[in-house]
């Protein structure tokens, strides 16, 4: 690789997405030329913020949360891009229809777009690899490529063309039809994905998903995040005692079909009146609020809405048990850290974990209720929840840490340049 630049220029969209902790990664290894992102809450703006003012809201510590261990000056941050985009997201909200909402993200995009190309352009004479989050690439990757870089597309969730294919099957991988997708970032995800030179995936799960549309194995790297040190050092040093007629679930995501939050609900029903409780932490999908509030009117559930990090690793490390029946994901970062503060787990294996049936916890099948419910009856009645959730918690902490993540991912960033003709 000699006289090849070895430098890499990561764009990570909007919010918090894992690709800021990419760009620490690289940023401690002496490799980052730059991180292209929305809203950034550089240090002038925290210090704007205030320490008062960070405690008493939610919005602007979580906003804060954002920071990662990279100097300001490699941080550039698509602020006109993101005001569109926080544009459509709103208009959604209000359930205004396209073509307005989709002009909004469209801009966005372009905005975000031509500002990559920017960074590209003046940076090209020491960035080696374009290593940018699925679905904000679009026209900027082949601009790379024309300049000699080599370009890697980070996709966190399932091949796009089975996505819907896959709600329909209720998470049967074998079942799901290859469909092209409907939803319009999916549609940007699939055309960013077929520009690249190569693809990062977050799990073998994906991989598989990307294997069974055709794809060739070797141009796909399996790199898992594991969890992130900020996280980590939000962890309380000590779990809290738990009564032991009572075991605590923890649902915590966006609270809609695709994670398996109806069958979650048909299971819930099922189990018996007392010795458990339930906490759900995340967006709740309208069409599943009525459910919802007709369960916590008659069950222990208690829901606690969107928390910033701090207050889910206390409620992580209050719980005894996560659950998370999901039926698409690339490898939920949430069961990373649900592990790390020591809960047992009961999932599918489309959560693309680490979790081994018997051994982190219970795997279940995606989208069947019935072993659901038989999974949480075991877990009341097993004596091993504090052993296994311990034991997950050093696992994690031991094999799955940001730096492994940085040190995976580095050996993916030399074995794409030593591929260079």
């Amino acid at each position: 690789m000699k006289g090849v630049p070895s430098a890499v220029f990561i764009t990570s969209g909007f919010k918090n997405f894992h690709m800021t902790s990419a760009a620490a990664e690289a940023y401690r290894r002496g490799r980052l030329a730059g991180l292209l992102c929305g809203f950034y809450p550089y240090d002038t703006i925290i210090s704007l913020f205030g320490p008062r003012l960070i405690k008493n809201s939610v919005k602007i510590r979580k906003f804060v949360g954002r920071k990662v261990d990279v100097d300001d000056k490699y941080v550039y941050s698509a602020v006109f891009a993101d005001v569109f985009a926080e544009m459509h997201i709103l208009l959604k909200s209000i359930s205004v229809n396209f073509p307005v909402d989709k002009i909004f993200n469209h801009l966005s995009l372009i905005l975000f777009v031509r500002k990559a190309k920017k960074i590209l352009r003046r940076n090209s004479s020491r960035i080696g690899i374009y290593h940018f989050r699925a679905a904000y690439g679009l026209s900027s990757v082949r601009y790379a490529e024309a300049m000699g870089i080599r370009t890697l597309c980070d996709h966190s969730i399932v091949h796009p063309q089975m996505l819907d294919g896959l709600i329909t099957a209720n998470g049967c991988l074998a079942d799901a039809p290859i469909t092209e997708p409907k939803q319009l970032w999916a549609q940007y995800a699939l055309r960013d994905i077929n520009s690249a030179q190569y693809v990062l995936v977050n799990s073998e799960f994906v991989k598989h998903t990307f294997e069974r549309i055709g794809w060739d194995p070797d141009r796909i790297f399996v790199v898992s995040q594991g969890v992130d040190e900020a996280f980590l050092a939000k962890i309380p040093v000590s779990r809290k005692c738990r009564p032991s007629s009572n075991l605590r679930f923890l649902f915590a995501g966006y609270f809609t079909e695709r994670k398996g939050a109806s069958i979650l609900l048909d299971a819930l029903w099922k189990l018996p009146s007392t010795g458990w409780s339930l906490v759900i932490a995340g967006t709740i999908d309208p069409a599943l609020a009525k459910p919802l509030q007709a369960a916590e009117q008659s069950l222990p559930i208690r829901y606690v809405g969107n928390l910033d990090r701090a207050t889910l690793a206390q409620e992580m490390s209050e719980a005894d048990v996560f659950v998370f029946p999901t039926w698409i994901e690339g490898s939920a970062r949430v069961v990373f850290e649900a592990m790390a503060c020591g809960c047992y787990v009961i999932t599918t294996d489309n959560a693309g974990s680490v979790v081994k049936d018997g051994v982190h916890g219970t795997l279940i099948p995606a989208g069947n209720v019935d072993a659901l419910k038989h999974a949480m009856e075991a877990a009341l009645s097993s004596d091993q929840i504090d052993v296994v959730g311990a034991e997950n918690a050093q696992i994690v902490k031991q094999f799955y840490t940001q730096d492994t993540y940085g040190r995976q991912l580095e050996a993916v960033y030399d074995r794409i340049l030593s591929d260079r003709p």
